[in-house]
């Protein structure tokens, strides 16, 4: 996930760039402003659904298959 955050903040980081440049100095030409948003949040809403939930997986077998601890496991290192 650490990797996603920082591809993630880069994007986030240039995004003022094209969006002024296709805004121009018209305040009222918002639209290709805001489907940058749009497009980007929408890619961001199927990252997280697609991701998997890693958090009460052992540091061990993060990187393996899939861990479900059954009702009553517990969980050892």
């Amino acid at each position: 996930m650490a990797i996603g955050l920082q591809i993630g903040i880069l994007c986030a980081g240039f995004t003022p760039s094209p969006g002024t440049a296709l805004v121009g100095g018209d305040p009222a030409n918002w639209v290709p402003a805001a489907w940058i948003v749009a497009g980007s949040s929408t890619i961001a809403i199927v990252g997280a659904l697609w991701a998997r939930e890693t958090y009460r997986t052992p540091l061990d077998r993060l990187g393996r298959g899939v861990h479900h601890p059954q009702a009553g496991e517990a969980l050892t290192r």
